[in-house]
């Protein structure tokens, strides 16, 4: 069956080739190139021909005969075909050719060389036919010089390759494209904390993916009832954990849940209340009651009696020590005035004596 269907997409492919003025380019070396490996070679007859048997497809014709510069040519075979390509031995401009892989549909591609950010050169598959159906293409008659090549097909990623095109040659230039991914589309989320303290701010966002949900009402579910926030422009909303218990958001058909956990306090009686009286237990019938408070209150006349008592004392008796100094030292003072007296009495009595 393998060689069946060989024989079946086996077409002749005859390559004429000739010089200026027709001329028949006997002994010219043709290659066939088919994704990016050779995969014939034959040269000229003396009637200037090379015939292949090749399957259907695309292929590059690479014409060499010396001193000829490289010709190159695209042929797509899907019967069997004659092509006749003349080779120029003055060439005076550059050349570019190659596969694009990835894709399997070409429409609308385009190929095009930039040199300094402007466009040199660009060919389409619809308007010149490159890239072909199967990617090959050949761009032609731009200057020397350098050129950013850039490979563009639908639903693949863009890709560049830098590269010198020289005058009078033809420098192949292949790009394979990776398919571009189809993003995800964004989910909207509502997200919280899962539990909280009282009297604590309970925070929640609702975002589109990477995108802040703006202006959006959220009801949330309090032990106390039901109300309705609005989120800020970063997609946020709070409410005050003021109760103990389960706070539920709702958006749509979203829920998120947050725990409130009761703050861990001691109570605090009122002021206006007082604590209950305590009564005193009942003594015994044989042993006398006794007030612990009258005591009390007995201990403290009874010392309060005492010191007055003592300040009485001391007063009387610094009274009494002042009174006894002052009648000593009047004492002394009248002995002192009677002996000076006496004195004097004793020396008139003897002046009146010696008269």
């Amino acid at each position: 069956m393998i060689l069946i269907s060989s024989q079946l997409s086996a077409y002749s492919l005859a390559v004429k080739v000739t010089v200026s003025q027709d001329t028949l380019a006997v002994g010219t070396n043709v290659s066939l190139v088919h994704e990016g490996v050779e995969v014939a070679n034959a040269k000229t007859s003396v009637n200037g021909t090379a015939i292949f048997d090749v399957a259907g497809g695309s292929y590059f014709i690479q014409l060499r005969r010396y001193p000829y510069p490289l010709h190159v040519s695209l042929i797509q075979v899907e019967k069997d075909t004659a092509i006749t390509l003349t080779m120029r031995e003055l060439v005076s401009y550059a050349n570019a050719y190659g596969q694009v892989s990835g894709p399997t549909d070409f429409a609308n591609s385009t190929v095009t060389a930039y040199s300094g950010g402007q466009v040199a050169k660009r060919i389409t598959s619809e308007k010149n036919g490159y890239p072909d159906k199967n990617g090959y293409y050949i761009l032609s008659f731009i200057p020397e010089g350098n050129y950013k090549m850039e490979f563009t097909v639908p639903g693949f990623e863009q890709k560049a390759v830098d590269v010198f095109l020289p005058s009078s040659d033809f420098v192949e230039v292949n790009a394979k494209l990776a398919k571009i991914e189809p993003k995800p589309e964004p989910k909207v989320s509502l997200s919280s904390l899962p539990s909280v303290v009282q009297h604590s701010i309970i925070s929640l966002r609702l975002m589109n993916g990477d995108e802040p949900l703006s202006g959006h009402n959220v009801t949330v579910q309090t032990p106390s009832g039901d109300v309705i926030l609005t989120t800020s422009a970063d997609g946020t909303l709070s409410i005050n954990a003021a109760e103990a218990g389960k706070y539920v958001f709702t958006y749509g058909n979203l829920a998120s849940t947050t725990e409130v956990l009761a703050k861990e306090s001691k109570p605090v009686p009122p002021a206006a209340e007082q604590p209950p009286a305590v009564q005193p237990e009942q003594p015994p019938a044989n042993v006398p009651a006794t007030n612990a408070s009258a005591d009390t209150g007995g201990l403290t006349a009874g010392a309060f009696i005492f010191f007055v008592l003592l300040f009485i004392v001391i007063i009387a008796a610094a009274a009494a020590w002042y009174m006894l100094s002052s009648m000593s030292k009047g004492g002394k003072k009248g002995g002192e005035h009677a002996k000076g007296h006496e004195h004097h009495h004793s020396h008139e009595h003897k002046a009146h004596h010696k008269k």
